[in-house]
């Protein structure tokens, strides 16, 4: 879930910022924005840091994973999937991935939960058109129940409307069922 967050300012030594600021995102404490311009006078001692090149391609690869931890949250719960929290130990291994492993491993994720996301559209379709054609199947299982003998029956037809399909594999396990293996479909 994500939180509302508040505004803070860090000072301290120059020659500790980097390892600071690596410990604050890597633990996922703070999300550091690029803060406003200052007018730096002769009187004060904070001066605006810039962020160098490296830097810069960092903080995009984690706007780019935020992104997509985004979407995989938001594929999640049109699934219903409730959230459960990282053990320890789940939490220690992905603190100590570097920023491209951190990646690396989120897209091996995203592939399987948009693969998963799949299969479940899929199935609730198939689902879906199960229920659909329930009633079909419904009403004729008891006309094939009413005949004393299959024997007696020259042919029963269906007639299915265009992209219906997907009842056939149905009407035909419920055909054996009732008739046996030896009626031709």
């Amino acid at each position: 879930m994500i939180e509302p967050m508040n505004k803070i300012e860090i000072v301290g030594l120059m020659d500790k910022l980097d390892r600071t600021l690596d410990y604050l995102q890597h633990n996922g404490t703070v999300q550091i924005d690029e803060i406003p311009a200052v007018k730096e006078t002769g009187d004060t001692p904070l001066h605006r840091i810039h962020l160098d090149e490296s830097k810069n391609k960092l903080l995009e690869k984690y706007e780019e994973l935020l992104s997509s931890v985004t979407e995989l949250l938001d594929i999640m719960k049109l699934g219903n999937v409730e959230e459960v929290p990282l053990d320890e130990e789940a939490q220690d291994r992905l603190q100590k991935l570097s920023s491209d492993e951190l990646i690396e491993h989120t897209s091996k994720i995203s592939r399987k939960i948009r693969r998963l996301a799949r299969q479940r559209n899929n199935l609730n379709q198939d689902l879906e058109s199960a229920r659909h054609y329930e009633t079909l199947v419904n009403i004729f299982m008891p006309l094939l129940e009413k005949t004393e003998s299959i024997d007696e029956l020259e042919q029963i037809g269906v007639i299915l409307k265009g992209g219906e399909v997907s009842v056939i594999p149905i009407l035909r396990d419920s055909i054996d069922e009732a008739t046996g293996p030896e009626t031709l479909f």
